[in-house]
């Protein structure tokens, strides 16, 4: 177990990690209060998850999260939250802000509540489920709802959550939406 404090971002680990197999065993616990996503975005990319170098990550983040299982499907447990969330840059015009998401994890799944993102005047309202997560054969229960909202601006959502299809897409107009996803 190791406490750490990079800049501001306080972080507790503890736990084992087996490297022998293939994927890599662990259990782990990590935990860490108020933390900046500016710094967990550098300590993720040193370890290889990285966000798109092009956008810059604000924000603050409070977890205290247990991984069991291997390194490429690992259970999760606890809870995450993340506050002021601003992404900026690259293809982003104008910044996407959450104020606040919550996610609540189980082995079983991945759950957030509704929250809201926001790019300019337009905010999408959403929620999610992602169940059996950690088989091949995990299974979405999604909402999204917006009301007149500006298509430049939703691309500029779609793009800060990592979408790879959205780059280099344009578009003018308004767009009014609904919809649930249920399935795998």
């Amino acid at each position: 177990s190791t406490d750490v404090k990079l800049g501001r971002t306080p972080l507790s680990v503890s736990g084992d990690m087996d490297l022998r197999p293939t994927p890599a065993a662990l259990n782990m616990h990590v935990s860490t209060k108020n933390a900046s996503i500016t710094e967990i975005a550098k300590i993720a990319g040193a370890v290889g998850v990285a966000f798109n170098p092009n956008y810059q990550i604000k924000g603050d983040i409070t977890a205290d999260v247990t991984a069991k299982g291997t390194t490429k499907q690992p259970a999760l447990s606890g809870t995450l939250l993340a506050k002021d969330v601003q992404v900026s840059g690259g293809e982003i015009k104008q910044p996407v802000r959450v104020p606040q998401l919550n996610l609540a994890l189980s082995p079983d799944a991945i759950r957030a509540n509704s929250f809201t993102v926001s790019s300019g005047k337009t905010n999408l309202n959403a929620a999610f489920t992602l169940s059996q997560y950690t088989t091949p054969k995990s299974i979405i229960d999604a909402s999204l709802k917006t009301d007149g909202a500006s298509i430049p601006e939703l691309l500029s959502i779609v793009k800060a959550y990592g979408m790879e299809t959205a780059e280099g897409v344009t578009g003018s107009g308004a767009l009014s939406l609904d919809v649930r996803v249920q399935g795998p």
